[in-house]
């Protein structure tokens, strides 16, 4: 008997008696670290960049070696948010961007996306 190559998604064995099948998912293996988020000092990579050269341009800018200080502050800070949920700062940049463009709540004055003419379009729900 022929060797048959495995589709993607599925093998099926068909019996002579029944037409019974058997799911055989693929497996395939990922490693852990395409799953996470790339932080430095356990901070999202973007945000320790950030927080970093804001607190050398403030030292260097305002010759105030305190906010050396208030940049480590903050990075623990960022670093206690990131342990607790890694995406949080992900989603709230994603809110900036988008909080003005999507409003949950129906208002009369709606510029974008208004009800159309004869479904409530008056009407608040």
């Amino acid at each position: 008997m022929p060797i048959r190559p495995v589709l993607a998604a599925q093998s099926i064995k068909l019996s002579n008696d029944s037409f019974s099948s058997i799911y055989e998912p693929r497996a395939t293996v990922v490693h852990k670290s395409l799953l996470e988020i790339k932080t430095l000092g356990g901070v999202e990579k973007q945000m320790a960049i950030l927080n970093g050269t804001l607190a050398a341009t403030l030292t260097m800018g305002m010759n105030q070696p305190g906010f050396i200080g208030l940049g480590i502050v903050v990075h623990f800070i960022l670093m206690w948010v990131t342990k607790k949920d890694p995406f949080t700062i992900k989603v709230y940049a994603r809110y900036a961007l988008l909080g003005d463009i999507y409003d949950p709540w129906p208002k009369r004055t709606n510029k974008r996306n208004p009800r159309p003419e004869g479904f409530g379009k008056d009407l608040l729900c």
